[in-house]
This record gives structure tokens, sequence and C-alpha cells, in this order.
């Protein structure tokens, strides 16, 4: 487990959420791209919850490791929806602009099945 620290709140997600969403954040950032992310984490209290975060230029993350014994959350659909986006935007043909629909699906329909 991670503590994943999004302005003031620090929220407790599996590691390869953590690093996705810290990789993602960043080549949005140099693609000065936007978009919001939904996972499932365990907040400052010990509740399972789902954050919705906005990822874009200006986007302070810090990640660290944690010792945590909380059972990691499922974030598996997440995971692969952000490492497909990833692939399309680190993979955009020079000279051409990136196409919002060049990734395989939208993040609306991971989380809806």
């Amino acid at each position: 487990m991670k503590n994943l620290t999004y302005g003031t709140r620090s929220l407790l997600v599996g590691d390869d959420a953590a690093d996705v969403v810290l990789r993602y954040a960043a080549t949005l950032g140099r693609r000065h791209g936007s978009d919001s992310i939904s996972l499932a984490a365990i907040n400052s209290d010990g509740d399972e919850i789902t954050a919705v975060m906005l990822v874009n230029a200006s986007t302070a993350l810090i990640v660290e490791t944690s010792p945590s014994s909380y059972r990691e959350q499922d974030n598996a659909a997440v995971i692969a929806h952000l490492e497909t986006q990833l692939h399309a935007l680190e993979h955009v043909p020079a000279g051409r602009k990136l196409d919002p629909h060049d990734a395989a699906s939208s993040f609306d329909e991971v989380t809806e099945s």
C-alpha cells in the first residue's frame, strides 16, 4: 500500500494504482492535458471510499510507501484504463496532435462496467 497525497488529503491505495496515477499525472502535465480519475481508496479515518481527482499540469501529488495493514482496494479496471491512456499519450506520432479517441475506451465506459 502507498499513501497518495493530493492537496491536503492523504489516501491509501495499492502500489500499482499509486504508481500509475503518478505516471499519468506527469505525462498529462508534459502534454498540457487534464483528466479526472476515480480510485477506490482508504481515507485517513480508515473508511473505504471512492476518490475522484482532477489531474493536470499543476497537480501536486506525493506518493510514499506505507506500512499499512489495510486490504488493498480493487482498482484493476482503473489501472488498465490509465495504462491504455498512457500508451496513447506516449506513442503519439510526430507531427500529429493527440486525438482523445486514440485510446481504446473512455474512462466512463471502464467505470460503468
